[in-house]
């Protein structure tokens, strides 16, 4: 066996969760931004819901070395997948639960059990979620991961 080092050079730069603004006193504001993406997955409206993921698709595919994906056609088949199994948005929670992680830099917030506030299910019991964390830039909050 031999061992050697070496110095990897990685050929982009990620934001780091780190580099958001701090989570202060926004716990409505971020109720809002989820009930605005809820309705949009609730609408189904495509186009909308992948501008509010753009960054985190883009973040995604850059440290995956996948840049050619497409990731709105793969947002497209997802919820395409959920419509043909049946698949429905669980309401809205009545009190949903903010979790703040990361030196209070980014947030999630959750239905009382820690699901997902996009939680959809079948007659089955199946389930899928599609949990979003959110940071905020300059006031705005942004999905990252």
């Amino acid at each position: 066996e031999k061992r050697d080092f070496f110095i990897a050079e990685v050929p982009f730069i990620l934001k780091k969760w780190n580099d958001f603004d701090e989570i202060k006193e926004k716990k409505g504001e971020i109720i809002l931004f989820y009930k605005a993406m809820y309705q949009l997955f609730k609408e189904k409206d495509i186009q909308k819901i992948y501008n509010l993921l753009k960054f985190r698709f883009d973040q995604i595919d850059e440290a995956t070395y996948s840049k050619e994906s497409d990731n709105f056609e793969g947002l497209s088949k997802m919820l395409f997948r959920l419509k043909e199994g049946d698949f429905e948005l669980m309401d809205f929670p009545t009190e949903p639960m903010l979790k703040i992680y990361d030196n209070k830099k980014i947030c999630n917030l959750t239905r009382g059990n820690n699901d997902p506030i996009l939680l959809f299910k079948n007659k089955n019991n199946n389930e899928f979620s599609f949990p979003l964390l959110i940071g905020f830039e300059k006031s705005e909050p942004i999905v990252v991961r």
